[in-house]
């Protein structure tokens, strides 16, 4: 059977829909950076996605229909999804390829030193060559109207109100310190310090509690298993479409924002009153996050349609606007986060509100320092955000949401998969994803990186879980084959211990011996020697194995000595498990406890 034609042959100019809304935001919003055009960008991927996910459908079908007049279903399945696969990895290249084409060219066009009209001219040139028919040439009409009116940017010390030259000295403060997470450390010294954010804990914890959820109900949702941080019923009003909420939060956004007013006024606080998210940036969220099995989007998880940020010269300002947050009888607070009490991974810190008022409308409110928002948007907080969709990509074991989710970094994947606190090649590799693996070496993981408190590599951690096939893609990748842990172990030592837990594992098995071939004997006895202490040091006595084999108990027997049950454990009276369990004929105890190296 012949294969489909090439991905480059089927049509796949891009569609001047999906550039126009680039263009209608830069007219909107002026010259502004780059990353001010992310939302457009992940606009555009969702919907490139989407055409690849019909294309795939489109696929199936067809071929679903050459396997009824061909009869052959085992074959035309196979061969469905070989070219499914095919098919998917080339259109993600060629999607990619897209992206990276247009946001190369918003660069380079943001990077021009022009005046801001000039600049405005220079990327409507861009677009509207983008924009062309690819059969005729020409681009298509546009509609005759007034220049767009263009409002100076302002500096980051001009946003955050910290423009005044009394700043300078701790401005400089900020920029001495090397890495966002040592600024971050600098801006909360600045801001009160640790003394004074101590202070402020009985008042944090009341709060949490008051507003929180009891540990039984957050244990409904395991952490691995979200996809969304919030376990918390923080949700709107149903509505079946993204147009009628947004109808609702502009009826309704007036009481947010006269909240917001009055508590900047009343605790020295400034206030930012931004318009509602852009609608093409929350139908991407809720696509990404809010979307079930079925298709259905739940609108009504979207609560930051409406959202400001209140902040503050110091810690003590803060607290006291979050106090008076919580007296006021027009509003409630459904969730609350002290992000400075607990800081996220990389040391960036806020409290975080979600917010009920009149008219039932929910929105998000962050208090902040000046100085924390200085450095989160002159450092950059969008690492920490694509790391946390990562980390629910990995989490669902789901490479498509991954390939999503790097598409979406760009440039700044290899930034998140290099970062030594729980790397993501490290937990694809302990989940055994050979193919998540690839992606992530492809995407700029470092093959060798060591987890910052463990010092385990990738390796490690397939070979500590016997992943034969992610192990070798490691190795396939260059990975230091002999490298030891803050414990002194070796992927191959680890290797061993995984068989000693798992020995009928013939996976398991093959996985040591490929490592041990590579390696060679003398490495392969070291690791043994070695193997022969850590089994000492880990075995312990059980008295509950000794009676699980009197009960012929097999599978609480195996238990016990995957969790390093001594095989060989004796009760007070000095009766043996294997004993035991020859004495009332249970073989099948007996042969467990064999294999655990019991002696006879």
């Amino acid at each position: 059977m012949q294969l489909p034609p090439p991905i480059e042959a089927l049509s796949w100019a891009m569609p001047a829909e999906l550039l126009r809304p680039w263009l209608s935001c830069y007219n909107a919003v002026g010259a502004e950076t780059a990353a001010d055009l992310t939302p457009s960008l992940e606009a555009m991927q969702v919907r490139l996605l989407e055409q690849l996910e019909q294309k795939l459908l489109a696929l199936g079908f067809v071929v679903s229909r050459l396997t009824l007049a061909r009869r052959t279903p085992q074959r035309s399945a196979d061969q469905v999804e070989r070219w499914g696969e095919r098919l998917e990895a080339r259109m993600l290249e060629v999607l990619n390829t897209k992206v990276e084409e247009v946001a190369a060219s918003l660069r380079t066009a943001m990077r021009a030193e022009q005046a801001p009209v000039a600049l405005h001219q220079c990327w409507e040139c861009r677009a509207a060559s983008l924009l062309k028919d690819p059969n005729t040439g020409k681009k298509p009409a546009t509609q005759a109207g007034a220049k767009p009116e263009h409002t100076p940017k302002k500096s980051l010390r001009e946003k955050f109100g910290l423009a005044d030259p009394k700043y300078d000295e701790k401005i400089e403060l900020l920029k001495r310190e090397d890495g966002a997470e040592a600024k971050y450390a600098k801006a909360l010294e600045i801001s009160g310090g640790e003394e004074k954010l101590r202070s402020f804990q009985d008042l944090s914890n009341e709060l949490q509690r008051k507003h929180g959820l009891h540990e039984e109900q957050k244990g409904i949702i395991e952490t691995g298993e979200r996809a969304a941080r919030s376990v918390k019923v923080n949700f709107q009003p149903f509505f079946p479409t993204l147009d009628e909420l947004f109808e609702f939060a502009h009826k309704h956004k007036h009481h947010f924002f006269d909240l917001v007013d009055r508590v900047a006024t009343a605790t020295h606080g400034t206030c930012a009153r931004p318009e509602l998210k852009g609608k093409e940036r929350c139908e991407s969220k809720a696509k990404f996050k809010y979307m079930d099995a079925a298709g259905n989007i739940e609108w009504h998880r979207l609560t930051d349609i409406v959202r400001d940020t209140l902040s503050y010269e110091n810690l003590e300002d803060m607290y006291h606007g979050l106090k008076l947050i919580d007296e006021d009888k027009n509003v409630e607070i459904v969730e609350f986060n002290d992000r400075y009490q607990t800081p996220l991974d990389g040391g960036y810190r806020d409290l975080q509100l979600t917010l009920r008022v009149q008219g039932e409308l929910v929105c998000e409110l962050q208090l902040t320092t000046k100085y924390m928002l200085f450095i989160k948007e002159s450092s950059g907080h969008r690492v920490f955000e694509i790391k946390r969709q990562l980390i629910a990509d990995v989490a669902a074991n789901s490479e498509l949401a991954c390939q999503k989710t790097l598409l979406w970094a760009g440039k700044d994947a290899k930034a998140v998969l290099r970062e030594k606190k729980k790397p993501m090649l490290h937990i694809a590799a302990s989940q055994g994803n050979s193919r998540m693996v690839q992606l992530f070496l492809q995407h700029g993981a470092d093959v060798d990186l060591e987890e910052e408190t463990t010092q385990r590599t990738a390796l490690h951690e397939a070979m500590a879980k016997g992943h034969a096939c992610a192990a070798w893609a490691l190795i396939s990748a260059a990975a230091k084959q002999d490298v030891e842990d803050a414990d002194g172990q070796t992927p191959l030592l680890l290797g061993l211990l995984r068989q000693r837990v798992d020995p009928e594992s013939e996976a398991v098995a093959r996985c040591v011996s490929m490592l041990s071939q590579r390696l060679g004997l003398e490495e392969l006895r070291r690791a043994k020697q070695k193997f022969s202490e850590v089994v000492q040091q880990r075995l312990k006595n059980s008295s509950e194995l000794v009676s699980a084999a009197y009960d012929n108990n097999v599978q609480k027997v195996v238990e016990r000595l995957r969790t390093w049950a001594n095989p060989n454990s004796i009760t007070n009276d000095g009766k043996h498990a294997l004993h035991r369990a020859l004495a009332q004929g249970h073989t099948a105890v007996a042969r467990q406890l064999l294999t655990y190296k019991a002696d006879i």
